[in-house]
């Protein structure tokens, strides 16, 4: 291959830094704890030196601790920019974690999904644009089964006014067409004292609401649960603190115990808590 000699090296910054460790002589440390884009190598290794110089470690082991110690702090810092990164999101996309909000939309989204707030739209939006035509259609065109009962089940519902439901207000015909819809809902007017056209036209209004109120909750609702989510995960973020909290304070604690048994001093401190470790 005419490429066969060259280097097959990484090419990009990104590449280049999971290969920053590897210049240094010792292998346990050649591991870079920075993010890429977010955190520099410089300031990590300016944290490492102020740990270090704090600790003032005395031998190999207490290396070892220190650089672990540094490596939990740096975990640390990254949850408290998280957490105020969050926070700030929150802020500015319009969401006020201070006062409460309404939160009809998104109890609705919640109950039912968005997916069945996106079919409701469409329904109703469906459901108007039969309604709107019914009274134009030729009598013979023919209308699908489930287009022709929808329109006729919701206009005799919409003037059913709490009667209880019971069995189909009109017989099912044997071929849907457009003809069969308007004979329906001339009986219906007969018998409510209501023109065809205002009957359909109070269809289309509580088609209207109807639709609005599913838009509104997939526009409002979505990024309201989107926030609330952002600020239910604050437990998460303390979680993970307190994990953080407990694993510097069990490195402190053999840290100690390392520098006293160096020192020749008898001092043996049980390692209490749970095993906090958070990878970074």
């Amino acid at each position: 291959m005419a490429g066969g000699h060259k280097s097959n090296g990484f090419k990009t910054e990104r590449g280049r830094l999971t290969i920053v460790g590897a210049q240094t002589s010792n292998g346990s440390l050649s591991f870079t704890p920075v993010l890429p884009g977010i955190e520099t190598q410089a300031d990590w290794e300016q944290h490492l030196v102020r740990i270090q110089a704090s600790l003032a470690p005395g031998n190999y082991l207490e290396e070892q601790l220190s650089y672990h110690v540094a490596l939990t702090l740096q975990q640390w810092h990254r949850l408290d920019r998280y957490e105020r990164a969050s926070l700030v999101r929150s802020m500015e996309d319009g969401g006020d974690v201070f006062h409460p909000i309404d939160e009809t939309a998104r109890r609705l989204v919640m109950e039912a999904g968005v997916h069945a707030l996106k079919e409701r739209s469409a329904l109703a939006t469906h459901l108007i644009e039969l309604a709107t035509v019914a009274t134009n259609m030729a009598p013979e065109e023919p209308i699908a089964p489930s287009d022709g009962r929808f329109l006729l089940e919701l206009a005799f519902a919409s003037e059913a006014k709490g009667k209880a439901a019971g069995d189909s207000p009109f017989d099912e015909p044997s071929d849907w067409t457009w003809g069969v819809v308007q004979e329906g809902l001339t009986e219906l007017s007969k018998a409510t004292g209501k023109s065809v056209e205002k009957i359909l036209l109070f269809v289309c209004k509580q088609a209207a609401e109807q639709r609005q109120e599913a838009l509104e909750a997939l526009e409002q609702g979505v990024p309201q649960l989107e926030r609330c989510l952002v600020h239910d995960g604050t437990p998460l973020i303390q979680e993970y603190h307190s994990k953080v909290l407990g694993r510097l304070a069990k490195l402190l604690n053999l840290y100690g115990q390392a520098q006293a048994a160096r020192l020749g001093f008898n001092i043996v401190q049980p390692v209490n808590g749970e095993n906090g470790d958070v990878q970074g």
